[in-house]
C-alpha cells in the first residue's frame, strides 16, 4: 500500500516539469499574441471572423458572419463547430483576446498527451526533454502567433487520439477523433492517416477500417454537401480552387493527382516546398523519420498542404501546418526510442564480440542464453526508466528545436524576431482614438488590421466592401501588405468624392468617414482664415502624446472653390526662444487627398504629426501654418484673416 501511494506521488511529481513548461509557454505566447493585436500593425482578419462568429453565436445568431466573402455563415466557409466552446465565455466576457489565449492554451496542452506517450517509451527525463522541444519548436510559435485559426485547436484532440491509439483505449480514441473532426473539414484527410496508423502500429484492421470510414463519411458530408450548400458564391466547396490544376471537385482532384504523377512530383520537389520540409524536420534532428509509421500517417496531410496552389499552405509561418505537429512529435518519440534500442543492440553485439575475442574467438554453446538477457522489442519507460541513448536523443531534439527557434523563429529567442510587430507606436495611439470615435453597434467597414476591433457587432465589413456601412475607417500606413490596396477598385477616391460620406477625423495615413448626418458638424471658436480666396482654415486642434514625444496638429480645411492645383501644407513648430524644433510638410491627409481633388464646401480634417525632443515633450510651443505650391515654392497669401500671423501664414500656440 505504501509503495502504491509513493508511486502515485512520484507520478504526479513527474508532471511538474511539463506543467511548468506549459504555464510559461501560455504566459509568454499569449502575451505576445495580444500585444501583436494591440499594436494594430498586422492583419487580424481571421481573428475578427471567428470573434464575430462566436459573439453572434453567444447572442443566438449561430455561426453568422458578415466578414466571409462567399457566405453569410461559417458553415459556408469551414466546418468548425469546435469554436462553440468559446460561446459560454462570451456570455460573460466578449473579447478577441480570449480566442488568442484559448488558442495558446490548446496548443500548449497538447504537450500533456505527448509527455504521457513519451514517458512510456523513453522515460521521464526523455519525455520532459521532448516537451521542451515541442514548446520551443519554431513552427508551433508561428501557428500560435498568426492571428486565430480553428485548425490551431487540432493538436490537442489529435494528440489525445494518438495517445489513445498507442495505449489501445478505444473509447478515448473515438471521443478524441470526433472532437478532431469537429475542428475543420480538412481533418477528414488527416484522419485517413490516423486510420493507417492503427494498422501500422497495432495491426488492428478493424479500428483502421472504422477510422477511415468515419473520415470518408465526415469528409463527404462536410466538403461534399454541407459547405457547398451554404456557399453563396456557388461552385461547390470554396477551397477546391487551390487545386484547380488537378480538377474541379474533390474526387476530380484525387483522380488528377493519381493520373499525373510527373506533375505531382514537380510540385512536391519545388524549392519552396523542400525548404518547408527542412524547416519542419531539421529542428527535430530528422528523428520523425525513425518513427516512420507516423511519417507515413502524416502523408495525406502533407499531400493536401503541399499540392495546393496557395504558398501559405506550405509556409512555416502560417497556421495550416498545425495538424502535422502531433505526428512529428509522436514520431520523434518513437524515433528516440528506436535510437536507444539500436544503441543497446550495438552495445550488445560489441560485448559479445569482445567476449568472443577474449575466449579465442570461441563461444561455448549456451553462453548467450545464460549470460546475456534477450533484448526487448521496445524500451520500457513505464516506471520512469529510459536508456541513456534515448534520453540523449531527446536532448538532441530539444537542442535542435531550440536552434531552429534561434535560426528562424518569431519569438525573442530568434533572429527573426521583430519587436516592432508587438510594440504600439504613435500611429497605434492615433488609431485607438479613431476607433473610439465610432459608436458601439454602428455598422463599419475597415482595414484588415483593424477588423477585430469592430467584430463584436452584427455588421462589419472588410474594406473595400463598404455595403452601406455607417462608418468607414481606413489605415494606409505601416501595413504589412500594402499591395492589398492596389485592388480596392478605386473605392478610396470614390469615398473622398462621395456626397454620402464626410471625413470626420484623420491621423497620419488613417481616415475616418461617417455617413452624412450621423455626426454634427464641428464647432470652431476662432474666426476662419481664407488663403488666396480658395481655401479656408476653419480651426485647429492640438493633441500631445507625452509617451511618444509626438504632437499632432489637426487643421480643419474647407475649399470655397475647387483649387486649381495641389498645394502642400506646412506646419512649423517653434519654441519659446524662437528656434525651429520641427516641421511637417505634406499634402493633406498624409498625401492621400490633394487639394485639387477637393469639392467646394467639403470639410477636410488634416492631421500632421511632429516628433519633439524629450525636453520639449510638454513645453509650450508656437506653430506657423500655411500652404504653398511645391513646384514654385510660392506660398498662398492670406486674403481674409481670422488668426494672427504673417501675410502668408497663421500662428497659434499650444496649451
Amino acid at each position: 500500500m505504501i509503495r502504491r501511494i509513493l508511486s502515485a506521488q512520484v507520478g504526479w511529481l513527474t508532471l511538474l516539469t511539463p506543467a511548468l513548461g506549459i504555464g510559461l509557454y501560455v504566459v509568454a505566447l499569449s502575451s505576445m499574441a495580444i500585444r501583436e493585436r494591440h499594436a494594430m500593425y498586422q492583419f487580424d482578419e481571421d481573428l475578427a471572423i471567428y470573434d464575430q462568429i462566436v459573439w453572434n453565436s453567444a447572442h443566438g445568431r449561430w455561426f453568422a458572419s458578415t466578414l466571409i466573402q462567399h457566405a453569410n455563415t461559417m458553415l459556408g466557409d469551414h466546418f468548425s463547430p469546435i469554436v462553440a466552446i468559446f460561446v459560454p465565455v462570451y456570455w460573460f466576457v466578449a473579447n478577441p483576446d480570449i480566442l488568442l489565449v484559448g488558442q495558446t492554451l490548446a496548443l500548449a496542452l497538447a504537450a500533456f498527451p505527448l509527455y504521457a506517450f513519451a514517458r512510456r517509451r523513453i522515460g521521464v527525463l526523455g519525455a520532459s526533454l521532448l516537451v521542451v522541444a515541442y514548446l520551443v519548436y519554431p513552427a508551433l510559435h508561428y501557428v500560435n502567433l498568426f492571428q486565430f485559426h480553428e485548425i490551431a485547436l487540432l493538436p490537442l484532440p489529435l494528440a489525445l487520439a494518438l495517445f489513445a491509439l498507442e495505449t489501445e483505449r478505444r473509447w478515448l480514441f473515438y471521443i478524441a477523433a470526433i472532437a478532431s473532426l469537429c475542428v475543420k473539414e480538412d481533418v477528414a484527410i488527416v484522419m485517413l492517416g490516423v486510420g493507417i496508423l492503427w494498422w501500422l502500429r497495432q495491426r488492428d484492421w478493424q479500428a483502421a477500417v472504422v477510422t477511415i470510414a468515419m473520415a470518408i463519411g465526415v469528409g463527404f458530408l462536410t466538403i461534399g454537401i454541407l459547405l457547398p450548400h451554404f456557399n453563396t458564391a456557388g461552385g461547390g466547396y470554396y477551397y477546391v480552387r487551390r487545386y484547380a490544376y488537378l480538377g474541379d471537385t474533390p474526387l476530380g482532384i484525387a483522380v488528377g493527382a493519381l493520373t499525373q504523377p510527373g506533375l505531382i512530383l514537380d510540385r512536391l520537389t519545388s524549392p519552396d516546398r523542400l525548404i518547408f520540409l527542412a524547416e519542419l524536420f531539421g529542428p527535430l534532428a530528422l528523428t520523425p523519420l525513425f518513427g516512420w509509421e507516423y511519417t507515413i500517417a502524416a502523408l495525406p496531410t502533407f499531400a493536401y498542404l503541399m499540392l495546393g496552389d496557395s504558398p501559405d499552405q506550405y509556409a512555416i509561418n502560417r497556421h495550416y501546418l498545425s495538424p502535422l505537429l502531433p505526428f512529428l512529435f509522436f514520431g520523434s518519440s518513437v524515433g528516440a526510442e528506436r535510437l536507444g534500442l539500436l544503441a543497446r543492440k550495438i552495445d550488445h553485439s560489441l560485448t559479445l564480440f569482445s567476449g568472443a575475442r577474449g575466449k579465442g574467438n570461441f563461444i561455448p554453446q549456451g553462453v548467450e542464453q545464460s549470460n546475456t538477457p534477450p533484448l526487448p522489442l521496445r524500451e520500457s519507460g513505464a516506471r520512469g526508466e529510459g536508456s541513456p541513448t534515448a534520453t540523449l536523443a531527446a536532448g538532441l531534439i530539444a537542442l535542435a528545436s531550440l536552434a531552429g527557434t534561434y535560426w528562424f523563429g518569431p519569438t525573442p529567442l530568434g533572429r527573426a524576431y521583430d519587436p516592432a510587430l508587438y510594440t504600439p507606436s504613435h500611429h497605434t495611439h492615433q488609431l485607438a482614438e479613431l476607433l473610439a470615435a465610432v459608436p458601439g453597434g454602428a455598422s463599419v467597414s475597415t482595414s484588415r488590421n483593424l477588423l477585430s476591433w469592430f467584430s463584436e457587432r452584427q455588421a462589419v465589413y472588410r474594406y473595400p466592401q463598404i455595403q452601406q456601412a455607417d462608418y468607414v475607417l481606413l489605415d494606409w500606413r505601416q501595413l504589412r501588405f500594402p499591395i492589398v490596396y492596389q485592388a480596392d477598385d478605386g473605392a478610396f477616391p470614390r469615398l473622398l468624392q462621395s456626397s454620402e460620406y464626410q471625413i470626420v477625423a484623420s491621423g497620419s495615413g488613417a481616415v475616418l468617414f461617417a455617413r452624412q448626418g450621423l455626426l454634427p458638424s464641428p464647432a470652431f471658436t476662432q474666426e476662419p482664415t481664407l488663403f488666396a480666396n480658395q481655401i479656408v482654415l476653419k480651426g485647429y486642434q492640438i493633441h500631445r502624446y507625452p509617451t511618444d514625444h509626438v504632437l499632432d496638429v489637426t487643421l480643419f480645411w474647407q475649399a470655397t472653390v475647387r483649387p486649381p492645383i495641389s498645394y502642400t501644407v506646412f506646419v512649423h513648430a517653434i519654441d519659446e526662444q524662437g528656434e525651429s524644433i520641427g516641421q511637417n510638410d505634406s499634402m493633406p491627409l498624409d498625401n492621400l487627398f490633394p487639394t485639387n481633388d477637393w469639392r467646394a464646401g467639403q470639410l477636410v480634417p488634416d492631421t500632421h504629426s511632429l516628433t519633439l525632443p524629450d525636453s520639449l515633450a510638454s513645453a509650450r510651443l508656437h506653430f506657423q501654418v500655411g500652404l504653398y505650391d511645391l513646384k514654385t515654392g510660392v506660398r498662398l497669401p492670406i486674403t481674409s484673416r481670422g488668426l494672427p500671423g504673417g501675410s502668408d501664414f497663421v500662428e497659434f500656440t499650444s496649451p
